[in-house]
């Protein structure tokens, strides 16, 4: 794991001429271990090469205010060291491509390092299809929607005597006092915030709860939570962070295929969620705190085998599996010590991925970057490992592809993996 993180960083080292004679041996010794090794090396130093990715990369993300930042901060750090101006820009280009991309690739599989000269085809610029960013549909207890992503900061409406306030980009509910002379007060209005493919949003709720939702993820709230229970209903990814009462329990709800449902009770604590429809299991991974979770119909009745729910110690995850036959027992695993880093890497702005096969990181993919992806004959049978930072561009993605010797085209919005 250290290697795989080190050696790009040894690169843009080499490239900038910051290399110790420690630090160069190690280096020259890596590229002599293999084949592989020497490619890499000689891929991620070509100098033209790299400064084609760097023009690549800012034709790609013009708008982009952090990636510009990033660069006129290597560009500083490059005249510091006092490098001559060809020097200089090829080590902002090492430090932008190496660090982002080929440390990608490297870190994403580690069973081989190779840079094939694989064929590709695109039909339009890959710079028209980019990464995701903030931004949900917001559906109103009358049924009107409110896109986020273009919605002016202030008061989006009002349901009953709760004001809807979307601030600095988030969303938040203001509930006033109930006034006895307004009967409509006590009424219960439900909003829907959904995150569309290439969206994620953060949400907090009248009782000063947190939540984040992933792309292609929903929930369903009351603007007030009355009664003796606080219950959401959640589609896709999501992260909670429960504000505390022990005399209202926080209840997340899911519903999935084959009848398949789960729920989620919390007192307070911090916990994510993983309930999409295209996966083949539900996962809940808690971080702090305690919850109970109870598997049941989609009618919310509990399954008759299991009644009793199972308790979740922090570091814990319990897995549903979905894949099951309609009215088959829906038993719930649970897995100690989870790396919860990974587990919460999509809020914290990464694409991440733990021995996933071919088809989960691509459905990933799918989600984040708004593309529809197919196969063309039989599907690679590997195993990939790694982080990606979720603003990359395509161009970043598809290098990941290169590196792994997975062959593809893109056409439109559409990736086709090929054998």
């Amino acid at each position: 794991m250290e290697e795989l993180e080190h050696i790009p960083n040894l690169i843009v080292k080499h490239l900038r001429g910051q290399l110790s004679t420690a630090e160069q041996q190690e280096l020259q010794a890596w590229a002599n271990k293999s084949d592989g090794n020497r490619r890499f090396f000689q891929q991620a130093t070509d100098e033209q090469s790299l400064l084609a990715d760097l023009q690549q990369f800012t034709a790609a993300a013009p708008d982009d205010k952090a990636f510009h930042r990033t660069l006129a901060e290597l560009s500083s750090e490059a005249k510091v060291v006092g490098m001559r101006p060809w020097r200089k820009y090829i080590a902002v280009a090492a430090s932008v491509s190496i660090v982002v991309v080929l440390a990608g690739a490297y870190f994403f599989n580690r069973s081989r390092i190779a840079i094939p000269a694989v064929a590709t085809t695109a039909t339009v610029p890959r710079a028209a299809i980019h990464p995701g960013h903030d931004g949900a549909i917001l559906t109103l207890a009358d049924g009107k929607t409110v896109v986020l992503d273009s919605a002016a900061a202030g008061t989006l409406a009002t349901q009953g005597n709760t004001r809807v306030v979307l601030a600095q980009g988030k969303l938040t509910y203001a509930t006033a006092k109930k006034n006895p002379a307004n009967p409509s007060t006590d009424i219960v209005y439900y909003n829907q915030l959904a995150t569309p493919r290439g969206r994620k949003f953060s949400i907090t709720l009248p009782d000063g709860s947190k939540v984040w939702l992933n792309a292609v993820s929903s929930l369903r709230y009351p603007v007030q939570f009355a009664g003796n229970e606080r219950r959401v209903q959640i589609t896709g990814e999501a992260y909670f962070e429960i504000a505390p009462n022990p005399h209202k329990p926080f209840i997340v709800q899911t519903a999935l295929p084959n009848n398949t449902g789960a729920e989620v009770q919390v007192l307070g604590t911090h916990f994510n969620v993983m309930a999409y429809n295209t996966e083949d299991a539900m996962k809940t991974t808690l971080l702090e705190g305690r919850v109970a979770i109870r598997t049941t119909n989609n009618d919310q009745r509990p399954t008759v085998n299991d009644q009793r729910p199972t308790l979740l110690r922090p570091g814990q995850q319990s897995t549903v599996t979905l894949s099951l036959s309609k009215g088959a027992s829906k038993e719930i695993t649970v897995t100690d010590n989870i790396d919860l880093d990974q587990a919460i890497a999509w809020k914290n702005g990464l694409l991440s991925f733990d021995h996933a096969d071919l088809k989960s990181v691509m459905r990933a993919v799918e989600r984040w970057y708004d593309i529809d992806v197919k196969y063309d004959g039989k599907i690679p049978g590997r195993s990939f490992s790694g982080k990606f930072p979720n603003d990359a561009s395509i161009q970043q993605l598809l290098t990941i592809l290169d590196v792994n010797d997975i062959h593809y085209s893109l056409d439109g919005r559409t990736l086709t993996v090929k054998p």
